[in-house]
């Protein structure tokens, strides 16, 4: 957040953190490079509803799940299937005039997957998107 600060200015902020949560198994540059992405990208995408939340939980044993959503326009779901192909951009974004190569989301996944983690998302028009990281932690 601190990184995105200019960035996130005018924007609420909201963050919920699961107490207690394991040490997750990631390489720390890679992680942090990939959760600036996702912020950055939520704020490029949702700067009207100027809401940004996340949230980490250990929905599962051996899990961290690390999640950014927004309350913008949501991504088209033609547009998913494509979402992390590198140079893809959605034609929304393209008239939007909202910056960007096209490479944000493929490296994300690819930092992840390197980490033995996954990426998912869900979006729905209108309402937002939200996108989360499923990280490898230290058994408890």
């Amino acid at each position: 957040l601190a990184e995105e600060a200019p960035l996130l200015k005018g924007f609420e902020i909201a963050t919920t953190f699961e107490p207690d949560l394991p040490p997750v198994l990631a390489d720390l540059r890679s992680l942090t490079s990939a959760l600036i992405n996702l912020i950055s990208n939520a704020a490029k995408y949702a700067r009207e509803a100027a809401f940004i939340g996340i949230t980490a939980s250990a929905p599962t044993p051996g899990i961290v799940t690390i999640t950014i959503s927004d309350h913008g326009p949501g991504i088209p779901p033609a547009d998913l299937p494509m979402l992390f192909e590198p140079f893809f951009r959605g034609k929304d974004a393209r008239t939007a005039g909202v910056p960007g190569s096209g490479l944000g989301l493929h490296l994300v996944r690819t930092r992840v997957e390197a980490m033995g983690g996954k990426v998912t998302i869900e979006s729905m028009l209108g309402q937002g998107t939200a996108i989360t990281l499923h990280l490898r932690s230290k058994p408890a």
